[in-house]
């Protein structure tokens, strides 16, 4: 396989704490969006290019904000309208949301989207296919090798060429899968979210430095509410396990950001917006 140069992603999916999707009433009296800034301001510090997965729902309160990161050259992106799984939808209705989150995209930003993200990486092949033949799309990043998740899609890669490990192309279209590493028989994602939060960054660092020793792409997300200063609200009828999921370590997110960055950088990766990737990897793909 063709030798590439090493490549980063780093991405958030802009949605507030209340799109959870274990929290059935959505309060959303208070925001943690505060996140998104605080995001910014760390990805700016450090020079990093990035890539925005933004919910239409919330353009009228980040508009200006999501202009101005565009204009410091980050990338926005779609991750829907209203944080609706799309397995829950039918494939009409589905192709009925991209369409109207598409639209709410343009009249707000002027711009169209390149990419796309389901909302709990909740995507099949039918569906990458309604993305990829019916929308202007150029890539999505919606895979993620976890069968034990009991929310997200199993998304087959047949007809795509694989480039290189969790990246595939077919045509002019890219998948960017997030990364999963084999741990103790079964794969363990280590792309970011609550698996960053989660994990002591003692087990984290091990598993993506022995990830990235084979392997040239690496791609992490965040949500806002991780990098936010405000104290997580304490939500009735959701259970222990999902109270623990949505607070737990949420205060040493930002550290762990800047050890991550710190630990790519320093093997030589390349932080790159995923339409930089996508013009990348194509053009790898021309010289094969």
């Amino acid at each position: 396989m063709t030798k590439h140069k090493k490549v980063a992603l780093l991405s958030m999916d802009v949605e507030d704490w209340y799109h959870l999707d274990y929290i059935k009433k959505k309060p959303s009296q208070l925001s943690m969006l505060d996140g998104f800034d605080h995001f910014i301001s760390f990805v700016d510090e450090h020079n990093i290019p990035t890539t925005l997965f933004i919910l239409t729902d919330l353009l009228p309160k980040l508009n200006s904000k999501l202009k101005n990161a565009m204009n410091n050259g980050h990338e926005l992106a779609l991750h829907g309208t209203s944080h609706k799984r799309p397995l829950k939808m039918t494939l009409s209705e589905f192709k009925n949301d991209c369409r109207k989150a598409i639209n709410v995209f343009n009249e707000n930003l002027s711009k169209i989207p390149l990419g796309y993200r389901a909302a709990c990486f909740s995507l099949d092949r039918q569906r990458l296919d309604i993305l990829k033949n019916n929308f202007h799309l150029s890539y999505d990043s919606s895979r993620m090798d976890f069968d034990l998740h009991p929310l997200y899609g199993s998304l087959n890669m047949n007809g795509f060429k694989r480039l290189t490990k969790c990246v595939y192309v077919k045509e002019e279209f890219s998948e960017f899968e997030l990364p999963s590493i084999k741990f103790f028989g079964g794969a363990l994602p280590i792309s970011g979210g609550g698996y960053l939060r989660i994990l002591p960054w003692f087990i984290m660092s091990f598993l993506i430095k022995r990830y990235i020793r084979k392997n040239s792409f690496f791609s992490i997300y965040i949500h806002p509410y991780e990098m936010s200063v405000k104290k997580p609200p304490s939500i009735n009828g959701i259970g222990i396990l999902n109270t623990f999921r949505f607070k737990y370590n949420i205060n040493k997110v930002p550290t762990k950001m800047k050890k991550l960055v710190s630990l790519l950088k320093k093997e030589g990766f390349e932080f790159m917006t995923h339409n930089q990737a996508q013009n990348y990897y194509h053009s790898i793909n021309k010289k094969l």
